[in-house]
C-alpha cells in the first residue's frame, strides 16, 4: 500500500472533555495498518495537553484549525515521505478497508490522475480538488 500519513487535529479543554477518548478511538483504528502514519496535531489544549505518546504528536499554541492542518501537512511533508496525506478531526473512526479503498479504489484509479486534494461534496457546495498545476511552486 502506499504510505499514508493521517494529520489528526484534536484539542482538550474544560468545555471539550472528551478530548482524549476520540482521539483514542481515531488513533486505535488507524494503528492496525503499518503502512499508515499517525500524526496527532494538539491544538491548544488547556490546561493539560492530549494524553497522546509524544512521538506521534505535534503541539499547535495557534488556537484554529486551518493553523493546525497547516503544521500537521508540513511536519508530515517533511519528516514522513509520505505520497499521501489525509486531515481528520479527532472524532473520525475509520473502518478497516477505508486506507485499502479509498487509496487502491479512489486514488490510484482517478481519472485526474494529477490530483492533489480530494474531498467531499459537502454542505451542499460543489466538491474541488487541485491539479499539479494549481499547486504553488516550492
Amino acid at each position: 500500500m502506499t504510505k499514508t500519513a493521517v494529520v489528526i487535529i484534536g484539542h482538550q479543554s474544560e468545555r471539550r472533555l472528551t478530548g482524549n477518548e476520540l482521539m483514542q478511538n481515531c488513533l486505535n483504528s488507524i494503528t492496525a495498518s503499518k503502512s499508515i502514519i499517525p500524526i496527532v496535531v494538539d491544538n491548544y489544549s488547556f490546561p493539560h495537553p492530549l494524553n497522546v505518546p509524544s512521538h506521534l504528536r505535534i503541539t499547535s499554541d495557534v488556537p484554529g484549525l486551518t493553523g493546525a492542518w497547516e503544521i500537521g501537512v508540513n511536519y508530515a511533508l517533511e519528516t514522513t515521505g509520505a505520497e499521501i496525506i489525509i486531515i481528520s478531526n479527532d472524532d473520525v473512526v475509520f473502518s478497516d478497508e477505508f486506507f485499502h479503498q479509498f487509496i487502491s479504489n479512489g486514488i490510484d484509479h482517478h481519472p485526474q490522475k494529477d490530483m492533489r486534494i480530494f474531498g467531499p461534496l459537502s454542505n451542499g457546495q460543489e466538491g474541488y480538488f487541485w491539479q499539479k498545476s494549481n499547486m504553488p511552486k516550492p
